[in-house]
């Protein structure tokens, strides 16, 4: 599995590059390995397209029905945003490649619920928290249509960890916080709290990986993340997060490299979220 995370974050950071408004063709090439991935795994796919001046910008939906599937059926979302304004690895691309590679872990998986994988557009810079925010869009569609949304995981940056001591800086220090960068943090308001709680107590039992559930209000920026457009229209919504510039300070710049990722950390959040779903 580290191989596959590997070889889809290379194809966003080294063979696609930059991909946004600025480099519509490169957004467009990512869009279009995206939809060919999931189709080749077998998925229903859905395009919800939506015009921001001369463009057309695009959110991937690829569903995998339940074996009972009815109107009342529950639905979780999984999702991920694809854009990235310098190509970057763990900020741009760490989420939309667990994506692609749990969606591929599930695809001959049997449950009774609906499972969406969601690649979001517009994710980044002057988009973020703003209604042409793809996570907007998206959001503001599925609570029009008043889907059984039974929970919203959303993935970024989930790539770098380290075992130094003091890796993890502020604000995640404290007696009660690792000072290690070496935990997956689940992040989710008062809402969403016992989603988060069933997430957390599923890794602690399950992985090796260490976890800890923090509250929104703790994590400075989550306002501008995809989890915000979901848990703002009133879904149950969690973060799974490496706590982005509060452990790399070179995330979402030139210097986030591929190097940087650590992909067995990667490998063991895909393989846990999997079985998560399985028995959700």
């Amino acid at each position: 599995m580290a191989k596959t995370l590997k070889d889809n974050v290379n194809v966003f950071c080294k063979d696609i590059g930059p991909r946004d408004y600025n480099n519509y063709d490169n957004l467009e090439k990512s869009k279009q390995y995206i939809i060919s991935k999931f189709k080749s795994m077998g998925y229903n796919i859905g395009i919800q397209d939506y015009q921001i001046g001369d463009k057309t910008f695009s959110n991937i939906v690829a569903t995998k029905d339940c074996l009972n599937k009815n109107k009342n059926s529950k639905t979780v979302i999984i999702g991920a945003h694809y854009d990235s304004t310098l190509g970057s690895a763990d900020g741009g691309a760490s989420g939309i490649s667990a994506l692609i590679t749990l969606a591929d872990l599930y695809k001959n998986t049997n449950a009774y619920h609906n499972v969406r994988f969601v690649a979001f557009v517009n994710g980044e810079k002057v988009f973020a928290k703003t209604d042409q925010m793809g996570s907007k869009i998206y959001a503001d569609y599925i609570k029009q249509q008043n889907e059984n949304i039974e929970g919203v995981i959303v993935l970024d940056s989930i790539g770098y960890y380290s075992d130094k001591p003091l890796s993890q800086r502020y604000p995640f220090m404290g007696p009660s916080m690792p000072n290690k960068a070496n935990f997956l943090a689940i992040v989710g308001n008062s809402d969403s709290k016992a989603l988060a709680d069933n997430v957390t107590s599923y890794f602690n039992d399950s992985s090796w990986l260490p976890v800890k559930n923090i509250n929104k209000d703790f994590l400075i920026g989550y306002g501008v993340k995809d989890s915000y457009s979901f848990s703002k229209n009133g879904f149950k919504t969690i973060l799974l997060t490496d706590t982005s510039i509060y452990r790399f300070e070179d995330i979402n710049r030139a210097d986030d490299k591929v190097e940087d990722i650590d992909f067995s950390y990667m490998s063991e959040i895909v393989k846990n979220l999997k079985e998560y779903l399985i028995s959700y």
